[in-house]
């Protein structure tokens, strides 16, 4: 048996009620049997004895509705999000240094196959089908050759699902040149390819796990998070992958911040499809990476990069439809919980899930 102080554990933060555990109880864990005994739960103003969860078969705690409870309240229940794990193969590319065709190729991350984590909020039906944020992790260069893959970033799916939206993150390569196969794939010719990407890849991948298993999400309605590394990357995504929204957190634009278009640097038209997407930056007024109003050790932050982008833009009509911008007084180069709680109301005016007065506010 394995003993845990109740506020070390996790397992019911999917509860549609607020939840409290006994300060003084223990949650007792049991490996043979696989269930977490839990001696009081509180939800809202009912008390609950005993509560038993079990792991499942994806490695997640489910209630146990065959356990019995020594309370006389019934056992609570827990609506919880579904989990479903894809991967996609990254294709052979030629990251060409600075561009330069012909010239050196950087050492990429050796990812043969990578994970895709995909959660959809309990709340979802065929009837009533809720929009996709992918949530990318950061990066940066390791010192090793080849460098490691950027990782699935498992807190941005809790903190999108929370809202009302799916959310997925799948693993993705990086370079020892700081560019990444992210966005589009380079070829020996020089040409790129935007579909074998690894963001291609992994949408693909998505897409067709959703439509096979008929999800209710509607991938018609999708937005891209980046933080830190990420999010120089997310309007170039957005708009070369056609999708509805991006959200710059933890950053906002690369020191070098050009309007040029192309696949490495920054959108000069932020039209899909003939309609200019909204996007958002959040960042920390004590960020040392990212400067709030001037271009800092790797870049730009929320107000400085939405300053840059837009002038850079002189066309009215090839700017974004919106620049949300957040600018949290107190963070440094993190993202704390009123920054998560703007990407969410962000990622939720972008996809139509608010009214448009709530959404008016853009900082242009």
């Amino acid at each position: 048996m394995r003993t845990f102080r109740p506020a070390a554990v996790k397992v019911l933060a999917s509860l549609t009620a607020v939840v409290t555990f006994a300060v003084n109880a223990q949650a007792v864990f049991s490996p043979q049997e696989g269930t977490l005994t839990i001696p009081t739960v509180l939800v809202g103003n009912q008390s609950y004895s005993n509560v038993v969860l079990r792991v499942e078969g994806d490695g997640k705690f489910g209630l146990d509705t065959q356990a019995q409870s020594t309370s006389s309240a019934a056992a609570p229940s827990v609506r919880v999000p579904s989990v479903h794990s894809y991967f996609y193969i990254p294709q052979p590319t030629a990251q060409f240094v600075n561009g330069d065709v012909g010239g050196l190729i950087a050492t990429c991350s050796n990812l043969p196959r990578a994970g895709i984590t995909l959660q959809i909020p309990a709340s979802a039906t065929p009837s009533k089908k809720v929009p996709l944020v992918i949530v990318l992790s950061g990066w940066a260069p390791d010192g090793q050759r080849p460098p490691a893959p950027a990782q699935q970033y498992a807190m941005g799916l809790d903190e999108f699902v929370s809202a009302g939206m799916a959310a997925a993150t799948f693993e993705y390569r990086g370079c020892d040149d700081r560019t990444s196969p992210l966005v589009a794939r380079t070829k020996l010719d020089g040409t790129v390819d935007i579909s074998t990407s690894d963001f291609g890849m992994a949408m693909a991948a998505l897409r067709t796990g959703i439509s096979q298993s008929n999800l209710a999400v509607d991938t018609s309605r999708v937005v891209v998070v980046g933080t830190s590394y990420s999010a120089n990357l997310v309007y170039t995504l957005a708009t070369q992958h056609n999708l509805q929204g991006a959200i710059a957190l933890a950053g906002g634009c690369d020191a070098i911040c050009q309007m040029n278009g192309s696949v490495r640097d920054q959108p000069n038209d932020f039209r899909v499809a003939g309609t200019a997407i909204p996007v958002a930056a959040i960042s920390g007024a004590n960020d040392p990476l990212y400067g709030a109003y001037a271009p800092a050790a790797l870049g730009y932050g929320a107000p400085s990069a939405r300053a840059r982008i837009l002038d850079g833009i002189p066309d009215f009509a090839k700017r974004p439809a919106a620049f949300y911008t957040y600018l949290d007084g107190a963070a440094a180069h993190e993202i704390n919980l009123p920054m998560w709680r703007q990407a969410q109301r962000f990622a939720q005016c972008m996809v139509n899930m608010r009214s448009p007065s709530e959404c008016s506010a853009d900082d242009r």
